[in-house]
């Protein structure tokens, strides 16, 4: 009985040791590289983290988007970026994203990149140039991207909608 309870003692412990050891590989990366890509619970904590004060975030989301965001990353090295992931509100896919970046090379993958694009054309944004993408999604769904340059940063917003919602979206977007 004592044999089997140290046993059982021995293999706790060992689990919490490991528990522990993985927390702190967890942990490590944020300490060391406080500006590198990773994911943050929302806008104001990414602004606090960071100290990048002029993100834009849509303040207009339609009924099919479901706030929160899913998902938000972030980086400050080697440029301030954002990537922020939004659901639809009847399922569990991604039917918006918005990303900001200081650099035009950010591309995280999204999922909603049109697969086929039937247009693109210039359009006039409150007064910035901005691109518009309409396609089809690998789904089918029609879907939609519109890409700036605001101040010193590139915006690209893009969505499984057809572009009159996306438009609306970007017109709203504010720090």
């Amino acid at each position: 009985m004592r044999d089997a309870l140290r046993g059982l003692l021995s293999f706790a412990a060992i689990l919490l040791v490991l528990l522990a050891a993985l927390k702190l590989l967890n942990w490590a990366p944020t300490v060391l590289d406080p500006g590198g890509l990773r994911e943050y619970p929302n806008v104001p904590a990414v602004r606090a983290a960071l100290q990048v004060q002029d993100l834009l975030v849509p303040s207009y989301f339609p009924e099919q988007v479901r706030w929160p965001p899913r998902r938000i990353l972030a980086q400050s090295k080697p440029y301030p970026a954002m990537a922020v992931t939004y659901d639809g509100t009847h399922q569990e896919e991604t039917v918006l994203h918005t990303t900001q970046a200081a650099s035009a090379e950010f591309a995280p993958e999204t999922g909603i990149a049109p697969t086929t694009l039937r247009e693109t054309v210039p359009y006039d944004l409150n007064g910035r140039e901005a691109i518009l993408e309409v396609g089809v999604c690998s789904n089918g769904a029609p879907c939609s991207r519109l890409t700036w340059q605001q101040d010193r940063y590139w915006i690209k917003v893009e969505m499984v909608s057809s572009p009159f919602e996306l438009i609306k979206i970007a017109q709203s977007m504010r720090p």
